[in-house]
């Protein structure tokens, strides 16, 4: 109870160095230059907006964000404002259910859904599932007590109001008020590109297994678990996921070309320059936005 009393003694996963701030941050880097995460007491985490802030400012590289959200269709950055994170036992991952910040048509009212196989992430590619013309809907908060049909069906809800949005023509008798969305998770439009794990043994896979196999490593690309429509099964080693044909016409703007590296060390790459010369695409596939290693899960 004493340190639940202190908030001295409370941990972040930050990459701030321990007892530094925000207003001053200083970022721990290792002898390689790279960011490191970690669970520090007594240190802030640092939030999306101040993240977005530390890449444009060059203090932070884009891929070192823990928060890489990318709307799914054409790879655009998604600035997060506030959101709630949950298990849900349909999809077997965590739900990231949050309102961008200066989004568009609102200000404060574009709600966005991801999923990610920790509370940490890799969180990465999201849908757009809620939009507001010139209306504010902030401070997002899936209710997982509600959840129906085994977690398929969900429900969240937020604040809307005409506060920060511009808009003088408020909704009679609901402004200020909390509204509740239904969500579907079994909607085709909600299948995301999830994470492609590498493993020690030269396999890749998906899911929990894979982020454990890998040992918290950041992915090596992210494709679709689900099959979708135009789609072609992409073998791992350990089960299948599914990518676009190479010469699809009506991929999404954010695939890019996934290369098979052949020879001795056997594999998939995003990285043209890897890739052996003359070789062709063997699928399209979504590029992972972060470089950050995860913690393993216990």
């Amino acid at each position: 109870m004493t340190d639940l009393a202190d908030p001295a003694r409370y941990e972040a996963f930050t990459c701030l160095k321990p007892g530094t701030r925000l207003e001053k941050p200083e970022f721990d880097r290792g002898g390689d230059g790279r960011l490191r995460y970690a669970w520090r007491a007594n240190t802030p985490a640092v939030g999306p907006i101040e993240q977005a802030k530390f890449v444009r400012e060059g203090k932070i590289k884009g891929d070192e964000a823990l928060l890489a959200l990318r709307d799914a269709a054409n790879g655009r950055p998604v600035v997060a404002h506030s959101g709630t994170v949950a298990w849900n036992e349909y999809r077997k991952r965590y739900l990231l259910i949050a309102v961008e910040s200066f989004g568009g048509p609102s200000l404060l009212g574009e709600i966005w859904f991801a999923e990610a196989d920790t509370p940490l992430g890799p969180w990465a590619y999201a849908r757009q599932v809620v939009t507001h013309d010139k209306y504010s809907f902030y401070n997002p908060k899936h209710h997982p007590e509600f959840d129906q049909d085994g977690g398929r069906k969900i429900y969240f809800e937020g604040t809307y109001t005409t506060t920060f949005s511009g808009n003088t023509d408020p909704t009679p008798r609901y402004d200020y008020n909390q509204l509740m969305y239904r969500l579907d998770l079994a909607d085709a439009r909600l299948n995301l590109p999830v994470p492609i794990y590498a493993t020690p043994d030269g396999r890749y896979a998906t899911g929990r297994a894979g982020f454990l196999a890998a040992g918290g490593k950041a992915p090596a690309f992210f494709a679709l678990e689900r099959a979708g429509k135009g789609m072609i099964a992409l073998p791992l080693g350990k089960g299948d996921c599914h990518a676009f044909p190479a010469d699809a016409k009506d991929a999404p703007e954010a695939v890019v070309p996934l290369y098979a590296l052949g020879g001795v060390t056997m594999g998939y790459t995003t990285d043209a320059s890897r890739a052996p010369a003359g070789a062709r695409p063997l699928a399209r596939v979504w590029p992972a936005p972060t470089a950050v290693a995860l913690p393993p899960l216990n």
